[in-house]
């Protein structure tokens, strides 16, 4: 059994299934069911997390699907990821035995863990499963021309949430943004220019995007360059926040890069040319 440790969840999402995945209480101690197996597990090697509001997700693919496990559980980080901004954080997969044993790792700082404390925990709306469920498809059905920059992004998402000291968490966000770009020229003003289009409905909110996307541009730079260490909170939330909608966005967008970056330069703000 494949289980991994879901932090900064909502409660209310207990019992949510999705793929080959169900979302569980830890504290559950069900003697007839799989759960019980869990509590073992948890009450052996992570007791504090019977009184809390930890989550597991168990995998529930057959055995002879196990060689795709991995592939499989990445997939399901980034639905919950890029999705909707949130602090919810995942630890590595577990394989445990039936009695509540780890047979092959324990618990450990995963690549799913962060420290992004100031955000909210992961919930869903009851109109917003339909549309959880469809993202979770097209990621997992994804193919398009932009695979290999989309994995990039991830990677640095992914590195982002790994990091304790905030100004480093911040740059990787913003290299996430630059990489929509090519070439040198002009970078402020054609990346908050191409993220404002991309990412505002309408004039109003393009403005404020291109606004905010300078902002943090320049104090990426000021950070870099001139060694200064002061960068606006709304930076680091508009830099975690951008850079989730721009991967979120290219999911859905089935041209490649070259061309999305030739019809953001000649559409205006409020006139997504994706219909995003």
């Amino acid at each position: 059994m494949n289980i991994s440790v879901v932090f900064n969840i909502d409660s209310s999402l207990i019992g949510l299934e999705i793929g080959n995945y169900k979302l569980m209480k830890c504290s559950e101690d069900d003697e007839s069911s799989i759960y019980s197996i869990i509590h073992k597990f948890v009450q052996s090697y992570y007791p504090q997390f019977l009184s809390s509001f930890y989550m597991y997700i168990k995998d529930i693919m057959e055995p002879e699907e196990s060689a795709n496990i991995y592939k499989s559980f990445e997939l399901l980080v980034n639905s919950f990821k890029f999705y909707k901004t949130s602090k919810i954080s995942f630890s590595n997969t577990i394989t445990i035995n039936d009695n509540g044993g780890a047979i092959i790792s324990l618990l450990t700082d995963g690549y799913y863990s962060h420290t992004e404390g100031e955000l909210n925990d992961f919930s869903l709306k009851d109109n917003e499963l339909d549309s959880f469920y469809k993202f979770y498809k097209t990621i997992n059905t994804y193919s398009g021309p932009n695979l290999k920059l989309i994995q990039d992004m991830i990677s640095f998402y992914h590195g982002a949430s790994r990091q304790k000291k905030p100004q480093i968490k911040f740059i990787l966000r913003v290299t996430i943004l630059e990489l929509l770009l090519d070439g040198n020229a002009e970078l402020s003003y054609r990346l908050s220019r191409s993220v404002a289009v991309l990412l505002g409905k309408s004039v109003e909110e393009s403005e404020l995007i291109y606004e905010n996307t300078k902002k943090l541009y320049n104090a990426r730079s000021k950070y870099l360059h001139e060694g200064s260490s002061s960068i606006p909170e709304n930076c680091y939330n508009n830099a975690t926040e951008f850079s989730r909608c721009l991967i979120s966005a290219l999911y859905t967008i089935n041209k490649p890069i070259s061309d999305i970056r030739k019809e953001l330069l000649k559409s205006g703000y409020g006139n997504n040319p994706f219909n995003l």
